[in-house]
């Protein structure tokens, strides 16, 4: 009994997950659709006009980005952008002078051994990996913040000064751009 409750409990919650929801999608010839949008596992989109409609399957390099609708009404908005010749899906964090998006990604970690049966797991980690946009280049905060490359804001003295007095920690990302975006536009 206990084990049919658990396989229903899980059931009903992948169920429940996996309707499409109200969005907006944006393919590369600049035809913008608007009706229920779900994101597939493995890239690319589920679209249907209505409920009625038949589904509608478009991959990633038919798009240029995404809106859906959440539940408590707020817009994610999702872009794919060229990164060293490789195109990524990405939510966009913040818009500006200085675009900010994210990428989340999981390492699943490892297993290490010697021979057979003999093992040892790494534990898994996962997080945010932050890129910037600006003049339509796209480059990844980690290389930029550590190196110190200060040229995509070299129009603002003074958060260079804020960075290198650590007032801003090279986490707070966000803070960066949102300092940048407010203040030295």
């Amino acid at each position: 009994m206990r084990k049919t409750l658990t396989l229903l409990a899980i059931l009903s919650f992948l169920f429940i997950n996996a309707q499409s929801k109200k969005g907006t999608i944006y393919l590369k010839d600049s035809t913008e659709l608007k009706g229920l949008v779900k994101a597939k596992m493995l890239g690319g989109i589920k679209y249907k006009a209505n409920l009625n409609s038949d589904i509608i399957h478009y991959e990633n390099s038919q798009l240029n980005g995404y809106d859906i609708e959440r539940e408590d009404k707020s817009v994610e908005r999702y872009r794919f952008k060229l990164v060293q010749g490789i195109s990524r899906k990405m939510k966009i964090v913040q818009l500006g002078k200085i675009n900010l998006y994210s990428v989340f990604v999981t390492n699943s970690g490892s297993a290490m051994g010697m021979g057979m049966g003999a093992g040892m797991s790494l534990p898994a980690s996962s997080g945010y990996v932050y890129f910037l946009e600006k003049n339509n280049v796209t480059i990844r905060t980690g290389a930029w913040l550590k190196k110190r490359k200060f040229n995509l804001i070299e129009d603002c003295p003074t958060l260079i000064d804020k960075i290198k007095k650590k007032e801003f920690k090279k986490k707070q990302v966000v803070d960066i751009i949102n300092y940048y975006n407010k203040e030295c536009v």
